[in-house]
């Protein structure tokens, strides 16, 4: 059977078992809400929270990466929800077929731009992908080794030095499940699209729903979008704008709960997904729940029903993998925290955690402008505007407005102090590297920024034109930082083709009513399973040829070099021989089709262990010199493999030891 029939199979079960989510999604969700926003958002939630729990449920047997399996689950939570739940009255369908008609020609033409966006970056991506160097190591390589334990979320660390196996594991578990089941890297493109979408969507509806005309609601979710963080982000496996996805779904939730109470639940669930994301996103998320439950305090008895059942699936999606490592390494937050009874923080955390709160002035002097503005942007001119409209709102007769403005600034404080009494922030031993790596930590701060600008633009007068020129000032700067350095990186296509996927996209929206078939098949309930199998099918022509188009990227990859080697190697390219790596256990290495189990090399490991990999799989060392800091080096331990021929020596850079590769006679062509 050829690799590209096999490839496409597991991609239209990839489109299937979404097809199936979204549907016991939408339908749960419109039991619980009227409102096609709040559905919308709420289907969004639960289904991500299902990607989540049914592997992790599998995986309890040792099957969790079965494909057939998973996508088993997913069709069986459609059914069960298909057959507990009485179907709404309105479909989401309906609602959504009946808006856009409704919709002006300028809605029509901004949202049909958008998508057009979307869609043809999204195909540009797929056929320059790239990965990053985060990605490669660990936010994509976790998955890949959970493919081959059978037990996603266990902890397995992936590099050296860093152990980020701690590190909550909710985004890693949503690849997880694609990957698992779609078998191929190509699915990691349009998810990360897809988060960026939820992000842009979600403050739209938050905004609207704080009554913030659309235009001033657009200029902030792009001021909060473009940071140049996002744009470097953009086409690579990082899990920041995710974790920004699940809080903005989790504020905007939260802003319709006082209309419909019941929403309160799914609220729960998005703060739990982005808890369980990134560790930066804890502060916004219960000021948030706080907020909610403030607002329906009244009706707070009368929804437990939904609440407590909901409410225990969002909290135990946030906290699991802080439970994890307290039952681990006796400290929820470890690395960056650590209980007496629990291990040492590693050597980077005690040697390099510094934080900017201690050593502001030599950090910035350290660090430079033009690096801070590179990665920053617009952030300062968000974060430093949302307290000085605070100020100046402390002079609005609406009592609200002006709790709001000076809760929601208070927010912007704590977090941007959060952050920086974090370790990594402040220079230590002169790594800049590491501070600019810990710029994104900020994250939520200009994202709460944005919605407290927003919210104050939306009072006529003198503060709303001050709020404007804030969001437009940081938008511009973001522009020129974005323009100036990421788009010439190739992250999106060259100006003229995202133009014309702009115009064409509007035309599309604008004459999309004009026709009866196309309203029709927007009605249909047959639309989104054709979407969504059909567009999963169409990945499988990119996929087959993915990894030439990743080695073709003009970045510098570590995993390069080792990577055109074995797909030299048809024992690699068509094989399932584990692959044993260190000091990364790059992502790419695992197959095109994900085959390979692939495992850490510790540099620890016993020399019999070591032996065992090279004879039995592939065994790749890559070394790694720590200089000064002697702990972060990672040796070749050759004594360990003497009698033994490395199939590919691979040298490095001068005056650096070469990358080994090992592996039996019968796997190398």
């Amino acid at each position: 059977m050829s690799h590209c029939f096999v490839m496409t199979i597991h991609l239209a079960m990839l489109g299937l078992a979404l097809t199936a989510l979204v549907g016991a999604g939408v339908r749960i969700a419109s039991a619980l809400v009227d409102s096609l926003a709040t559905r919308v958002l709420g289907a969004m939630t639960l289904v991500a929270g299902f990607a989540i729990a049914e592997p992790l449920l599998i995986g309890l047997t040792g099957q969790g990466a079965n494909s057939t399996l998973l996508t088993g689950a997913a069709v069986l939570t459609w059914l069960a929800a298909r057959l507990s739940i009485e179907t709404a009255p309105v479909p989401v369908r309906q609602q959504l077929a009946d808006e856009w008609t409704a919709a002006s020609a300028v809605t029509r033409a901004a949202v049909g731009a958008f998508a057009g966006f979307v869609v043809g970056t999204t195909i540009w991506q797929t056929n320059r992908p790239r990965i990053g160097w985060d990605g490669t190591v660990y936010h994509a390589a976790q998955p890949a080794v959970w493919i081959g334990t059978g037990h996603p979320g266990a902890l397995h660390q992936t590099l050296a030095n860093f152990p980020t196996q701690a590190y909550p594991k909710s985004f890693e578990m949503l690849e997880f499940w694609t990957m698992a089941i779609g078998r191929s890297l190509i699915v990691l493109t349009p998810l990360m699209m897809t988060f960026y979408v939820v992000l842009v969507a979600a403050m739209l509806i938050g905004l609207r729903r704080a009554r913030v005309p659309a235009p001033l609601a657009a200029l902030a979710v792009a001021a909060a979008v473009l940071i140049p963080w996002n744009l470097i982000e953009f086409d690579q496996v990082y899990n920041d704008v995710a974790a920004l996805a699940f809080l903005a779904v989790t504020v905007a939730l939260c802003q319709g709960a006082d209309r419909e109470p019941r929403a309160a639940g799914l609220a729960v669930v998005a703060a739990g997904l982005a808890i369980g994301v990134k560790t930066t996103t804890v502060p916004i998320a219960l000021v948030a729940l706080l907020w909610l439950a403030w607002r329906i305090r009244a009706d707070l008895r009368r929804q437990l029903r939904t609440l407590l059942p909901l409410g225990s699936f969002g909290i135990g999606l946030g906290v699991l993998w802080y439970v994890e490592n307290a039952v681990t390494y006796h400290a929820p937050f470890w690395p960056f925290s650590r209980f007496p009874a629990g291990p040492q923080e590693p050597y980077l955390w005690r040697e390099f955690g510094n934080r900017l709160l201690a050593e502001p002035a030599a950090t910035y002097r350290a660090v430079g402008f033009h690096n801070y503005l590179h990665y920053l942007g617009g952030v300062p001119i968000l974060i430093v505007g949302a307290v000085v409209v605070a100020g100046i709102g402390l002079a609005i007769a609406d009592r609200a407005d002006r709790r709001f403005l000076v809760v929601g600034a208070a927010v912007v404080v704590l977090q941007t102090l959060l952050w920086s009494a974090a370790q990594f922030t402040g220079i230590a031993h002169g790594v800049v590297i590491l501070v600019l790596s810990a710029q994104r930590y900020l994250d939520a701060a200009p994202f709460a920024a944005t919605i407290v600008l927003a919210v104050a633009a939306r009072r006529p007068g003198a503060l709303r034109w001050i709020a404007t020129a804030l969001l437009g000032a940081a938008l511009v700067v973001d522009l020129y930082v974005g323009g100036h350095e990421h788009l010439a990186a190739g992250r999106v296509p060259p100006a003229a083709i995202w133009v014309a996927l702009l115009a064409a996209g509007a035309v599309g929206g604008v004459l999309s009513t004009y026709s009866a078939r196309t309203i029709a098949a927007g009605r249909s309930a047959v639309a989104l399973p054709i979407a969504a199998v059909g567009g999963a099918c169409l990945l499988a022509i990119p996929a087959s040829s993915y990894l030439d188009h990743y080695l073709a990227q003009p970045t510098k990859l570590l995993d390069g070099p080792v990577l055109r080697y074995l797909q030299t190697q048809p024992g690699w390219v068509h094989g399932d021989a584990p692959v044993a790596a260190g000091s990364g256990a790059h992502v790419t290495w695992a197959g095109p089709q994900l085959t390979h189990p692939l495992t850490y090399v510790p540099a620890t490991e016993p020399c019999t262990q070591l032996r065992a990999q090279a004879t039995s799989g592939w065994l790749i060392l890559l070394p790694q010199r720590g200089g000064a800091f002697s702990p972060l080096s990672y040796p070749l331990r050759l004594d360990c493999l003497a009698g033994l021929t490395p199939v590919k020596t691979l040298p490095g850079k001068p005056g650096e030891e070469p990358t080994l590769i090992y592996a039996p006679p019968a796997l190398v062509g």
